[in-house]
């Protein structure tokens, strides 16, 4: 039963069972996003004294900063 009202409410009756173009586009943003934090982190953790939380944090707002603007 609340199978078919989550499937409702994600896609409706009218529309195609493809991806759209903007769903794509957000996962696309979204596993680059992704991948910028895991090198950023890679890179930190390879280099000692480095502050990890910090240069995330930095890398988040850099990505979702770039996305609004």
């Amino acid at each position: 039963m609340t199978d078919e009202r989550g499937a409702a409410l994600l896609r409706g009756g009218m529309s195609s069972p493809r991806a759209s173009f903007l769903e794509l586009f957000f996962d696309l943003v979204f596993v680059f996003a992704l991948t910028r934090v895991s090198q950023r982190l890679i890179d930190d953790l390879s280099t000692h004294g480095r502050d990890v939380l910090r240069e995330t944090a930095e890398t988040v707002l850099c990505c979702c900063s770039s996305r609004s603007g």
